[in-house]
């Protein structure tokens, strides 16, 4: 049994399809999602199985993280190295976006590394967990719209590629090439931001 043979079963199987998505894009976000709208394109998956999988695993995600530092975070920020780090964050969240946490919220789900800090911030400043599940129901309505639309491309591109070479081992090199691009973007972006702090 060959490579692509797995991968087929596998994509054709859409309850595991949708279940794994659901978990790599809580656990990983934009780069697990960008992989399984190329798959999703090129295998004829409906791309609503992607999106409500990527959709429903970040808002599990993001409330995971929103639960955990209401919880915790207080602990951690006793350590004196941990207090400076995360006043230092804190400082450059405040300056940048104020009281707008729903902009920050939707501006950092964007940016390489930074929903998990930002989602512990909003944690910290009391706030409750019904508006934090709002405001991450519609940004992540946003995030998924754009990120996705990226990945559609992708895949249209990549379906080409697939096409003229017959071979899926090409198409996954190129989609982790991709996938590992887009990332370097997003962390470049960041460090831009942390330098203007």
């Amino acid at each position: 049994m060959n490579l692509e043979t797995i991968a087929i079963s596998f994509i054709q199987n859409i309850p595991l399809f949708w279940i794994v998505g659901f978990i790599l894009v809580a656990l990983w976000g934009d780069g697990s999602f960008i992989i399984f709208t190329v798959v999703a394109v090129n295998y004829n998956v409906s791309l609503w199985i992607v999106f409500t999988a990527a959709y429903f695993g970040t808002l599990f995600g993001d409330m995971i993280w929103f639960g955990l530092g209401k919880k915790f975070l207080y602990k951690f920020r006793e350590g004196r190295k941990f207090s400076k780090q995360y006043n230092r964050i804190v400082g450059f969240i405040e300056r940048t976006f104020g009281k707008r946490s729903f902009l920050g919220l939707c501006i950092i789900k964007f940016l390489y590394g930074t929903r998990i800090i930002f989602t512990l911030y909003l944690a910290n400043k009391n706030m409750t967990y019904l508006r934090f599940l709002i405001y991450d129901l519609i940004a992540n309505l946003i995030w998924v719209t754009f990120v996705g639309a990226i990945g559609y491309l992708v895949g249209i591109g990549f379906g080409f590629v697939l096409r003229t070479f017959k071979n899926i081992e090409l198409l996954l090199t190129l989609v982790v090439i991709l996938v590992l691009i887009f990332n370097y973007i997003q962390k470049r972006i960041s460090e831009k931001l942390e330098k203007q702090k």
